[in-house]
């Protein structure tokens, strides 16, 4: 739908209106700001732990193992009291993958906070359910970025700590070490003991519960925990020797990637991802594009990619005016269901304008007249009832557009690199010797630009494709000075 239909249905914006428009603006960065500073110091007291992911312990107890989850008359607010969401409904098949799309602000990294921690009410408990954040600040700890993902899953090492404690009682104090002794072969010599006269009722007890602690770290796959973890970290361009190095070495783009790693390791009922690419490179990208096709469960993804969420979405839902809105297919699916779905509500709304507008010209025409008193007075009720039941108008939102203007022409070349060769430290600050020029990050780099140039620089991240932009634009110096630019080239960046 282009700017000149919005505009023909898209009533004039008052001063007022305009400046009601600011204040909200500037009371949403506000509250950005203090949550972002909320977050900040929540991550600074849990500094130095190893956790890179939280997750609600589930109550299996509870509900009937239902795989959907269906929740109707659900409610947001902020702790101001702006409310986010009116009942609003929480509708997730098995096995489908939802993007959530809307504005900067309406509520949607609050409502997968909310659903992450139980705090919706009638949000069924027995599920497995984690949020990823789009932002990860605390430095991790120093353990390894291996074990920190395998900690993460906290139902496993709940279940592993029972099951330690379960043993110490049933073996006794004094019981042989049993390690290295296979889980069945355990089982039957406890079940063994517990026919015997010596065993009570608590250890027949323990001996249950044992048997469903093992049962459970079956299903969630324990014993292939390590592999598990070190292939979900590979896929995300993690080296050996950064898996088995401590996540406190880390930036924030790999922590990102860590937290990342945790979630599909733990693999949740429910897997809720706010912006999962933005720490990733292509290739990280394609990995988690294939990754999350085929997930066995349920996915919630907050994505601005539209590529990604055309790739990874069978379904999205619509976050606008306190309301979810479901629709079948992915991202372009929606784009075209939810344009058509507006011009059909503009003609509804137009018709409903029309009859009211040829009523309400028969009322006055002939309001005056004794004779057609009668009918008057039956199109003003017909008139009322259409009030009543009249569709709701339809708010187009005005198309952002802005505009980059040409440059002046300029001889060849605008930019030129000849064998370039760079590094950040080529030598050592501690030994003094110099860095073999094998390593370092740019060999013998040649290319050119010009005004009709549209480049695009890829590779995996710490490769040095920001490195190459930066000697573009001539901020770092590179060996033997082979950059040229022509002196009236101007070139604003954004990284």
């Amino acid at each position: 739908m282009t700017n000149q239909q919005r505009q023909a249905h898209e009533t004039s914006v008052s001063a007022k209106d305009k400046r009601k428009q600011r204040k909200e603006l500037e009371s949403a960065r506000r509250e950005y700001e203090s949550k972002m500073a909320l977050l900040a110091a929540e991550e600074e007291g849990d500094a130095g732990k190893a956790s890179v992911s939280h997750m609600v312990l589930p109550d299996y107890r509870s509900g009937r193992n239902e795989k959907d989850i269906w929740v109707r008359n659900v409610s947001l607010s902020l702790d101001n009291g702006k409310s986010l969401l009116d009942d609003g409904e929480l509708k997730f098949s098995h096995q489908r993958r939802y993007g959530l799309v809307g504005k900067n602000g309406v509520g949607k990294t609050t409502l997968l906070k909310a659903i992450a921690a139980f705090q919706v009410e009638g949000f069924p408990r027995h599920h497995r359910v984690l949020h990823v954040r789009q932002e990860i600040r605390a430095a991790g700890g120093s353990v390894s970025v291996l074990q920190a993902v395998m900690d993460a899953d906290v139902e496993r090492n709940t279940l592993m700590e029972e099951e330690k404690e379960l043993l110490k009682r049933l073996e006794g104090e004094g019981g042989r070490d049993t390690d290295g002794v296979d889980i069945k072969e355990k089982l039957n010599k406890l079940k063994a003991r517990s026919k015997s006269e010596e065993a009570d009722e608590k250890f027949n007890a323990d001996l249950k519960r044992l048997d469903e602690v093992y049962e459970r770290l079956q299903i969630i796959g324990s014993d292939s925990a390590e592999s598990k973890a070190a292939m979900i970290l590979t896929g995300l361009q993690f080296t050996p020797e950064m898996q088995s190095g401590p996540t406190s070495a880390l930036s924030g783009g790999w922590r990102m990637r860590v937290a990342l790693a945790a979630a599909l390791f733990i693999e949740p009922d429910l897997l809720m991802l706010d912006e999962p690419t933005n720490h990733l490179d292509l290739e990280a990208v394609l990995w988690l594009e294939s990754y999350l096709q085929s997930y066995r469960h349920t996915v919630i993804v907050v994505s601005h990619d539209r590529s990604f969420l055309n790739e990874v979405c069978t379904d999205t839902i619509e976050f606008k005016n306190r309301k979810l809105t479901y629709y079948k297919g992915d991202y372009d699916t929606y784009v075209k269901t939810s344009e058509e779905n507006i011009k059909n509500s503009m003609r509804v709304y137009q018709a409903y304008q029309d009859k009211r507008a040829h009523m309400m010209e028969f009322i006055d025409k002939f309001r005056c007249s004794a004779a057609r008193a009668k009918l008057v007075q039956s199109r003003i009720k017909t008139v009322e009832k259409m009030d009543l039941e009249a569709p709701e108008p339809v708010v187009i939102e005005q198309l952002w557009r802005f505009a980059i203007p040409n440059p002046e022409p300029l001889g060849r070349p605008i930019i030129s690199i000849d064998d370039v060769w760079f590094d950040y430290m080529p030598v050592d600050e501690v030994s003094g010797s110099k860095k073999p020029k094998d390593d370092w990050i740019l060999q013998k780099v040649n290319f050119g630009v010009d005004l009709d140039s549209r480049m695009g620089i890829l590779g995996a991240n710490g490769a040095g494709e920001r490195v190459k932009f930066y000697i573009r634009l001539n901020i770092l110096d590179a060996l033997n000075n082979c950059f040229i630019r022509h002196e009236q080239a101007k070139a604003p960046s954004s990284t």
